[in-house]
């Protein structure tokens, strides 16, 4: 994976601004068996940044859940500097209204983890 964010001549080739946040997250492999907590630090509407606990690593491919909005963001690692990694967004499902019964663990992970 190739480093992202402001080039050599200073331009940064990232589509839309990030906004700074500090808000719970969860990563979740595709299939559902692994999750990571970590921290969502920047976000855009193309994607994120994270940061997970020191040593941890996350598949390439993997959802990210915003704890606090209830969204769940189809993401890939686009680069990884640990404990900091930037996330691109391929898709994204509202979990209150999510219904695909391939999809309904994400929505049990982000309601469990809520009621904590």
């Amino acid at each position: 994976m190739q480093p992202s964010g402001p080039q050599a001549d200073g331009s940064n080739h990232r589509g839309h601004a990030r906004n700074r946040v500090l808000l719970g997250g969860l990563v979740v492999s595709r299939d559902g068996t692994q999750t990571w907590d970590c921290m969502i630090t920047d976000v855009s509407e193309n994607g994120a940044k994270i940061r997970l606990t020191k040593g941890q690593v996350i598949p390439e491919h993997h959802f990210l859940i915003n704890l606090k909005e209830g969204v769940a963001y189809e993401s890939t690692a686009e680069w990884i500097r640990l404990p900091l990694i930037g996330l691109s967004f391929s898709g994204d499902h509202r979990l209150e209204d999510l219904t695909d019964p391939k999809l309904l663990f994400v929505k049990r992970l982000w309601q469990e983890r809520r009621r904590r």
